[in-house]
């Protein structure tokens, strides 16, 4: 049985799609294996993921994050939540010690933002000990780490057979707590996909993907001036709602504000159902992670800005420095004399590359079930078709 830890079930775009992007790989590559997902809502994971076979929805990690909220380190440390767990949490850790493997898969969910998210870290280094199954993460982004939380954090990622990281500074922290070893810095677990096509028949159109932040103002401020400067808005503007609570808090207002009659606005479930219809010939704008990797990928360039610093500024950096061909700014100086039509790669030139390191770090960390384990070697082909 694989076991799989995943941020899903809020529908935020970006965990559905790294845990989509697992699910479709795992299924595909050990179609007789048993998939447990422990996700923050199983009921909504058990839906958006319904037609797959073999896969199973509890919530008993989340569920130690959950009552760590509002806790002290302390609390996590001295497992408070397995004492307060219950019978139902007691039976969930016993599912888990039967696992074969325990796979955080990858996002920026482990790290001092959400310090209580180290429960499920502290939880498995003692499962480990005790029933000895691989624990590895893939593509994860640990930083930033409040210095308070930096030495008992390593000491639990020590207990890991490996941690594969997305960003450089997240793979320094691991070579400061002496895990050289044990530690790949690769990137974000979406390049494990197949690069989705892009629509190279039409004009250029604006493409945004924003949330509010701290600051809704200057977002909303930023994006109307956007829209009057970017030529590609002429031929139309599309507002990407990767998470539908808290971008339409802007959608609503820049629509409304603009008196655009253009602007179309693709919710969740049919970003989820379609996928991104971008082109090469869009300008993009994002505060979102996974916007701004999925339109490189299709061959789109634009810019980038951060709704939260350090968090923001870390996860776009890392894909600027691994090409993305984007520019990261700041809203409040940003002057529009820019070069709208400028030509750079993407990662629609780099992905081959990444794909391969991804699938080099799958072949290490799920290597030990080759032998005893129906595999299909043709997992994921460029032929397959993933919706992002």
């Amino acid at each position: 049985m694989i076991y799989l830890v995943c941020h899903s079930g809020y529908l935020n775009f970006g965990d559905e799609l790294i845990a989509k992007t697992w699910i479709n790989f795992l299924t595909s590559k050990f179609p007789l294996e048993e998939i447990w997902v422990d996700t923050c809502n199983p009921g909504v994971s058990a839906v958006a993921f319904k037609d797959y076979k073999n896969i199973k929805f509890t919530d008993t990690l989340w569920t130690a994050s959950r009552n760590s909220i509002d806790k002290g380190i302390d609390y996590i440390l001295d497992l408070g939540f397995q004492k307060d767990g219950g019978v139902a949490f007691a039976n969930g850790l016993e599912l888990i010690k039967s696992a074969r493997c325990v796979h955080m898969v990858g996002g920026g969910y482990m790290n001092s933002e959400f310090y209580f998210n180290y429960a499920i870290v502290a939880i498995l280094a003692k499962l480990k000990k005790e029933a000895g199954f691989e624990l590895f993460g893939t593509g994860l982004g640990l930083e930033p780490i409040d210095q308070a939380y930096e030495r008992i954090i390593g000491e639990f990622f020590k207990v890991f057979s490996w941690i594969d990281v997305r960003d450089k500074k997240s793979y320094q922290r691991l070579i400061h707590w002496g895990l050289k070893n044990k530690a790949s810095f690769s990137c974000d677990d979406v390049f494990l996909s197949p690069i989705p096509q892009s629509d190279e028949n039409r004009p250029g159109k604006l493409i945004i993907s924003a949330q509010p932040g701290s600051n809704p103002f200057l977002v909303v401020s930023f994006l109307l001036k956007l829209i009057e400067h970017c030529p590609q808005a002429q031929n139309g503007i599309e507002f990407l709602t990767l998470d539908a609570i808290s971008d339409h808090i802007i959608i609503d207002k820049v629509v409304s504000i603009s008196r655009r009659t253009d602007i179309v606005v693709r919710d969740f479930n049919d970003l989820w159902k379609n996928g991104f219809q971008i082109s090469s010939n869009d300008f993009v704008f994002s505060t979102r992670f996974h916007a701004h990797l999925v339109a490189s990928m299709m061959g789109a360039r634009g810019l980038c800005a951060s709704v939260s610093v350090p968090y923001y500024d870390v996860k776009h950096l890392s894909l600027i420095e691994m090409g993305s061909g984007f520019d990261i700014i700041g809203m409040h100086d940003f002057t529009f004399s820019y070069d709208w039509n400028k030509k750079t790669e993407t990662f629609h030139d780099h992905a081959p590359t990444a794909r391969k390191t991804k699938l080099d770090i799958v072949d290490k960390v799920y290597g030990f079930m080759t032998e005893s384990s129906i595999i299909n070697d043709n997992t994921m082909d460029d032929s397959a078709n993933l919706s992002v």
